[in-house]
């Protein structure tokens, strides 16, 4: 029992960390895809940027933007379910 215990907190520590690089991973890269599009950014103070973020937070063209292209992604994300389903239906392993 004290065996099965540990293994799950080892598990969940092994989880935990994946889920720490996977976040961080998405935050630079999302960091350098902000810094690619507003390129004097780089030169801004945190609380610089922290502005500008407030201000497209509150920008309801910016959060129709962000919808759309949420939508988007996720119609596409579905097209690729159903598309890996049709093919495992199929028996098709490419």
């Amino acid at each position: 029992m004290e065996h099965a215990i540990h293994n799950k907190n080892l598990l969940e520590q092994k989880k935990k960390l994946v889920e720490r690089k996977e976040r961080s991973h998405r935050l630079i890269v999302k960091g350098a895809e902000f810094e690619k599009a507003f390129s004097l950014s780089k030169d801004l103070e945190q609380e610089d940027v922290q502005k500008v973020m407030s201000q497209l937070k509150i920008s309801g063209y910016n959060r129709g933007v962000v919808r759309n292209v949420s939508n988007a992604a996720e119609k596409i994300g579905r097209q690729q379910i159903s598309e890996a389903v049709e093919k495992t239906e199929k028996g098709d392993d490419s």
